[in-house]
This record gives C-alpha cells, sequence and structure tokens, in this order.
C-alpha cells in the first residue's frame, strides 16, 4: 500500500521529515509505549492526526507539535503565552478539541495566578470564534495588556480587520 506524500496534510513550513506515521513510531519518539500515546490523545489531547481511508485507519503526527505539547504539559507552571500560542495553533489547525483543552488549562492557570484576558483571546482567534475573541480582546484593553499595540500589525490580528469591532477597539487602544 503506497503512503500518502508526507506534505499532503502538513501545517505550512514543516519539513517532510517532521511527520511521524504510526502509533508506534510516536510512542518511540517519546519513549513510552503505544498505549500511553493512545491515552495521552485521548484524555490530554496529544496532537496526533487521523487519516482514514475505506476501512482503514492511520495515525500520524508532527515531532515539533509533539515537542510543543510535552513543554507545555511538562511544567504544571507552563506560561500562559505557551500556552495561548499553543492553544491558537491547535486551532488554527483545525483541533478544535486540543485548543478548547488549552482553553480550559488556561482557566484552570487563571484560579491560581494571573493570566490576561489577552491569552484567551489569542486561542479565540485561532478557532475562529470572532465574537468570543472581541470579548476577551476588550477586556484585555481594560488590562492594559502590552500585546495589543500590535493590534494593527500582527498577523494573528488579521482574521478581524474588516470587522467594525477592529476599527473600535483600535481607537481605544489609540492606534488611529
Amino acid at each position: 500500500m503506497e503512503r500518502p506524500p508526507a506534505q499532503a496534510e502538513m501545517p505550512p513550513d514543516s519539513p517532510a521529515g517532521d511527520r511521524l506515521d504510526s502509533w508506534k513510531e510516536i510512542a518511540v519518539y517519546l519513549k513510552r509505549g503505544v498505549r500511553a500515546v493512545q491515552r495521552w490523545e485521548k484524555e490530554e489531547g496529544l496532537p496526533v492526526h487521523r487519516h482514514v481511508h475505506k476501512k482503514l485507519d492511520s495515525v500520524y503526527a508532527f515531532r515539533e507539535a509533539l515537542v510543543e505539547f510535552r513543554k507545555a504539559k511538562r511544567s504544571s507552571s507552563a506560561s500562559a503565552d505557551a500556552l495561548a500560542a499553543i492553544g491558537h495553533t491547535f486551532g488554527v489547525w483545525a483541533r478544535r478539541r486540543e485548543a478548547k483543552a488549552a482553553l480550559e488549562d488556561l482557566k484552570k492557570m487563571s484560579q491560581k495566578s494571573y493570566v490576561s484576558s489577552g491569552h484567551f483571546a489569542m486561542v479565540h482567534l485561532g478557532l475562529g470564534d470572532k465574537d468570543a475573541a472581541f470579548d476577551w480582546l476588550d477586556k484585555a484593553c481594560a488590562e492594559r495588556y502590552a500585546w495589543l499595540v500590535f493590534l494593527k500589525v500582527d498577523p494573528v490580528f488579521d482574521c478581524l480587520s474588516s470587522d467594525p469591532r477592529f476599527a473600535t477597539l483600535a481607537g481605544k487602544i489609540g492606534l488611529v
């Protein structure tokens, strides 16, 4: 059976050798057993992709995504910046479950220490949820979240620029 090209469903700028094409390869890379890795995917949102073709089901993962996942999970005090970036990335990659898990982790983190509303906004931007993103961005503006000074130049915000609320927010910040 011929395998699809490695670049077929890869995120932009991922090298071809970055892909692990089976549970066994993923488990070996993470130095764990296959069952443990499958459990991590189910319970903790390990970033594993599925390709279903007829009756066959295959899995694959990208090394870089696994490294970032492990970094975020390794430390219970993972930074809100890293967690928001990972959640945003999962949202952009249409990995909604993992992005929502990042939102939950941010919520849990915010119960123990300060997490800016901007972090929540970033994940919602990745998910394409503009209404929630604007709600969180308004809160971030009230908090004077420093990241907002990049509102007009950071590509993360491009998806919002055509919305009238974007101009209103930019005016509040003083970027008119």
